[in-house]
């Protein structure tokens, strides 16, 4: 970028394995109640949001991704904190860890087989880490926390597997 600093873009080749878009322009997040989020079939996708901060007082929204019930990664966007986690100690029986990176609004998912990247800001942060999750783990939802979260702009696709 021409302040110096690195981005972490996807490649732009991800487009041409895009399939099934979805769009839905806001969806307002209930205290504590679970939102189902759709994106392919929940194993290979791309997912974009964005966090509406005029219209949220929750404390934190929770994002949880390639999860089967038991198994799952966890994403929490701390608004408190400013700081968005995320926590691959329950993914797949193995892997362990937190990664944590300063919040942003803008949110960008791409997920397939065996890893996960968030990134934010403009593609300055960027989560990246293996997860080798069954099939089995294709759900992903939102949830709010101690308040009314409203998140917009939800961008989705399903990702061919070329293998």
């Amino acid at each position: 970028m021409e302040d110096g600093t690195l981005q972490f873009r996807p490649i732009e080749e991800i487009r041409s394995i895009r399939e099934g878009a979805y769009r839905e322009d806001a969806l307002l997040l209930e205290p504590g109640k679970e939102y189902d989020l759709k994106a392919g079939d929940g194993v290979a996708y791309e997912l974009k949001m964005k966090i509406d901060l005029e219209h949220t007082d929750a404390s934190r929204i929770e994002l949880m991704l390639r999860g089967d019930g038991q198994r799952r990664t966890r994403c929490v966007i701390d608004l408190k904190k400013a700081q968005i986690s995320v926590d691959r100690s329950l993914a797949d029986g193995w892997s362990k860890g937190v990664s944590r990176s300063p919040l942003f609004l803008d949110i960008h998912i791409l997920s397939d087989q065996s890893s996960l990247e968030l990134f934010t800001d403009d593609y300055r942060n960027n989560h990246s880490m293996n997860v080798f999750a069954g099939n089995e783990q294709d759900r992903m939802y939102i949830c709010a926390v101690d308040g009314q979260a409203r998140i917009e702009d939800i961008e989705s696709y399903g990702l061919k597997r070329t293998m």
